[in-house]
Order: C-alpha cells, then sequence, then structure tokens
C-alpha cells in the first residue's frame, strides 16, 4: 500500500485484453444469458408441477393433434433459418441474412398458428381448460411458451429493422424456445 504522497503502483499489464472490455462477451448477449436461467426456472417449475400433477387420480389425458407433430417442424425449420441468418449477417452478407431470418420468423408465425388450431380443435371437442388439470396444464404451458416465441418475433423485427444487429441474440433464443418445446411436447406426449 503506498505512503501518503507516493504514486500508487501501476496496475497489472495484460490481464482483460486491454481494451475495456468491449472485445469480450456483448452485454446484450449477458442480458439474454440472464433471461435464459429465468425462463429455465419458470419452465422447470411448470414442469415440474406437470409431473408431479400427472400422478393423480384425477389426470385424464388428452388427446394429442396430429398437428402438434408439423408445429414442432415449423419451429425447428425457423430455428435453422435463423442460424442461416445470423451466420450470414456475422460474415458481412446483411442482403442474403434477411431473407433468412424473414423466413425464421415466418416459420414461427406458422408455428403460432398451428397452436392456435391445435387448441382450436381440443377446445372443440371439449378440452377446455378447466375441464381436466390435463387440459389447464396443456394450455398453461403451451400459451407460455407461445408468448415467449412471440415475444422473439419483436426482437426479431426490432434485429432486422437494426441492419441485423441483434439476429444472434434472436437466433440463440429461438434456439432455445425449440429445446424447451421439444421438451414439452416429449412430456405432453408422454402424459
Amino acid at each position: 500500500m503506498p505512503r501518503v504522497g507516493e504514486k500508487p503502483p501501476a496496475p497489472p499489464q495484460g490481464l482483460g485484453g486491454g481494451g475495456g472490455g468491449k472485445e469480450g462477451f456483448p452485454l446484450p448477449h449477458t442480458g439474454l444469458l440472464v433471461l435464459l436461467a429465468a425462463l429455465t426456472s419458470l419452465f422447470a417449475a411448470l414442469v415440474s408441477a406437470y409431473v408431479v400433477r400427472m400422478g393423480l387420480p384425477d389426470w385424464r389425458s388428452l388427446p394429442k393433434p396430429p398437428l402438434l407433430w408439423l408445429n414442432t417442424l415449423l419451429l425447428l425449420l425457423a430455428s435453422l433459418a435463423l442460424e442461416r441468418g445470423a451466420r450470414l449477417w456475422e460474415g458481412g452478407a446483411l442482403r442474403e441474412a434477411r431473407p433468412w431470418a424473414r423466413a425464421g420468423g415466418a416459420l414461427g408465425l406458422g408455428f403460432l398458428a398451428g397452436q392456435l388450431l391445435a387448441w382450436r380443435l381440443l377446445l372443440g371437442a371439449g378440452y377446455a381448460p378447466a375441464g381436466n388439470p390435463a387440459g389447464a396444464f396443456f394450455y398453461l404451458v403451451t400459451g407460455l411458451h407461445g408468448l415467449h416465441l412471440l415475444g422473439g418475433g419483436v426482437a426479431l423485427a426490432w434485429a432486422l429493422a437494426r441492419d441485423g444487429r441483434g439476429l444472434r441474440a434472436c437466433a440463440w433464443y429461438w434456439h432455445y424456445l425449440l429445446g424447451v418445446w421439444l421438451l414439452l411436447f416429449a412430456l405432453l406426449l408422454g402424459s
């Protein structure tokens, strides 16, 4: 420790890259990781509650509309298209990235439309959220997933309006939501 009037020692050299932190992990990506951690907690709690509730005697499984398979394919294709768009953007090819990112967004909207149609089919067959705990959980988990995907669509539109800045974070978010959907879909099929 320096004495009064002495110059403090110079900070160590060669630590941290010397660029003031700008070359490290971008702040928006850090924010996204925090969001994904929070969403993981939310969906993990829902999955845990679903599994526990499924074991009680009043649980009556819902029919699984075959449309859910098509919706899953649409979400997978959306994630792949966004990944392609993000890679093109990172390579400096924004013009080529835009159609891929837009296709990913359109496929995501197709997934959401398909989910709404699946809801409509189940409601039309008499499977309302209040009629059965399995129905309540189905609408809750698919609805929350859909709302988060819709939010991802808003973020994607914003990224495209900003010349692709944020496209990588959008792709990560959609990959995450694809993973969540695959877990939820497997859970729904198994109940």
